[in-house]
């Protein structure tokens, strides 16, 4: 929460600035959360609560977040229901949610077990949990933890998902229906725009555009297709069933 209190202004400038970017990474985490009419759901964390406009079906949707500054900049685009999290204990009731959605947001938390035992708490009965985020090892997660960590004040230390992390969800009360890593594209106009997004979504300040392109050729791809600049990612996707 302390990092994106520092810089979470940025992070919301680039999503507002390039919203589009990442629409494969938001259509594929709705697929896998499997949602219906009528569902309570809750995205966490949610940032600035930007998986709300992909979302087709007419659900109760809560927006739950660590970061006072990304739960400001939700007040500001987002007509769902907001809760700030303290101390990673969510302000639920038990046996309260049909669907969780945690969209590349857990790998700054140590104690996953913790967090997923705190979801499953909320979760109904046959509830689902739909995660993703990186996968230790992956171009992604190289990406993030050497070449944003050595070219920005703040760093980045991520703690991501692994081959342990299916236990971690079956200890914590789940089922574990559906895990997979899927690689995507985030797609931009062009590479000026592409440099500029990660600039600003991952603190990127002690490296030029020139420098912040050689690190997406090098460490996830770079293809020029239909007019679009893209730029590859990969992420771990896992559904899990509340036993």
């Amino acid at each position: 929460a302390e990092i994106f209190d520092s810089r979470g202004r940025d992070y919301h400038e680039s999503m507002l600035r390039f919203p589009d970017a990442r629409n494969d990474e938001f259509l594929n985490i709705i697929k896998y959360a499997d949602l219906r009419d009528g569902q309570i759901v809750c995205d966490y964390p949610s940032g600035g609560g930007y998986l709300e406009k992909y979302i087709s079906y007419n659900i109760d949707l809560t927006l739950l977040e660590n970061s006072k500054v990304f739960m400001q900049c939700a007040m500001e685009n987002s007509n769902a229901r907001r809760m700030l999290v303290e101390n990673y204990r969510i302000p639920l009731a038990d046996n309260s949610v049909d669907r969780f959605i945690s969209l590349a947001g857990l790998h700054h938390i140590e104690d996953k077990i913790d967090i997923f035992s705190e979801i499953n708490r909320c979760l109904k009965h046959g509830g689902k949990f739909a995660l993703a985020d990186a996968q230790e090892g992956s171009g992604t997660a190289n990406f993030l933890n050497e070449f944003v960590h050595n070219n920005s004040d703040d760093g980045h230390e991520g703690i991501f998902l692994h081959n342990g992390t299916k236990k971690e969800l079956e200890s914590s009360g789940y089922i574990v229906k559906f895990m997979q890593p899927i690689a995507y594209s985030w797609k931009f106009a062009s590479i000026a725009d592409m440099t500029e997004y990660c600039r600003l979504i991952f603190g990127i300040n002690r490296a030029t555009p020139q420098n912040i392109e050689y690190g997406i050729r090098h460490y996830l791809g770079l293809d020029e297709k239909d007019g679009m600049y893209q730029m590859g990612w990969k992420l771990l996707f896992i559904t899990a069933e509340k036993c």
